[in-house]
């Protein structure tokens, strides 16, 4: 009978990897990382006819509306923002570019976008191409522990001046413009900014999400991992 390591070997050829490590030779130094997506499908009941969700480390049984609001994951739009910086060798000034993208079957016609700037970060406005209103700020809760205040930078969208937002499509929202108050290219030490994005819709829950934006002689980068974001 084959052993169950070969079967996953087996299983997992021409996936991730052409060529994985072999488990006997690499005894007690291999880890397989498995990675399930989303499915479309949800909720799946559990054989004791519950439904059950991820909680940390845990599994708990879900509530009736949390049963609800999955059901209608495939009715729903399921948005998300990607930001790329660059930057615009003028003194202090870089280039905010975000995409908005749909990852679910159902196309969007309105969102709004939010964008949670650094007070550290200020817009400049003559480089703008007008697509970002400028709001009061806001104060919101880092990665479920820290009190943080934003600039706030708001972009609607909305057909029929925009395009429907299609499942697997890109769409460019319009260019922000920020400034560090000074020329980062003569800086002795990088500096660190809080950053984040805000995209709602209807028929779905707000998605936000946080990150770190370093600035350094090169220009402003964008830090990895994220963190959770919300309003208080």
């Amino acid at each position: 009978m084959a052993r169950a390591s070969d079967r996953f070997r087996h299983s997992t050829e021409n996936r991730r990897h052409s060529n994985p490590p072999d488990p006997v030779a690499n005894a007690g130094k291999l880890v397989y990382v498995i990675w399930i997506p989303q499915s479309n499908r949800a909720p799946h009941k559990a054989k004791d006819h519950r439904y059950y969700k991820r909680l940390g480390t845990m599994t708990a049984i879900m509530e009736e509306y949390e049963v609800r609001d999955v059901s209608r994951r495939s009715e729903s739009p399921d948005l998300y923002l990607d930001l790329t910086v660059a930057p615009m060798g003028i003194g202090g000034v870089f280039r905010v570019d975000p995409r908005i993208s749909n990852r679910a079957t159902e196309p969007t016609l309105y969102a709004t976008c939010r964008l949670y700037v650094d007070p550290g970060l200020t817009k400049r406005g003559d480089y703008s191409d007008g697509t970002w209103d400028m709001l009061a700020d806001a104060e919101m809760l880092w990665n479920h522990s820290d009190r943080i205040t934003f600039h706030v930078h708001r972009n609607l969208w909305s057909v029929p001046s925009r395009h429907p937002i299609l499942e697997g499509e890109s769409y460019k929202l319009g260019d922000l413009f920020l400034t560090v108050g000074s020329d980062y290219r003569v800086w002795a030490k990088s500096r660190l900014y809080y950053f984040g994005w805000e995209v709602r819709a209807p028929k779905t829950l707000p998605h936000l999400r946080g990150f770190t934006l370093t600035v350094d002689q090169m220009g402003p980068h964008i830090e990895e991992p994220s963190y959770a974001l919300a309003p208080l």
